[in-house]
């Protein structure tokens, strides 16, 4: 079950912090995002960011906006 914007998981009201990942598709091309949804005592970025994972690790491309 996929939940609607207004349900809300106990976890999630629970947790310190809560990260999304996702997926935009933009012109045939997969785009993987990456959110902070929640995280408690600091400011944050709460737009989606975009995400790769290949031989040098985990890069977050923090400057470009993920165009839709």
């Amino acid at each position: 079950m996929v939940p609607n914007a207004c349900e809300y998981y106990i976890e999630d009201f629970l947790a310190d912090g809560i990260i999304k990942l996702g997926k935009v598709i933009n012109n045939f091309n997969l785009i993987r995002t990456i959110r902070i949804e929640k995280m408690r005592g600091i400011e944050h970025d709460e737009h989606p960011r975009k995400y790769v994972i290949d031989e040098k690790g985990f890069t977050i491309f923090n400057k470009e906006p993920i165009k839709m």
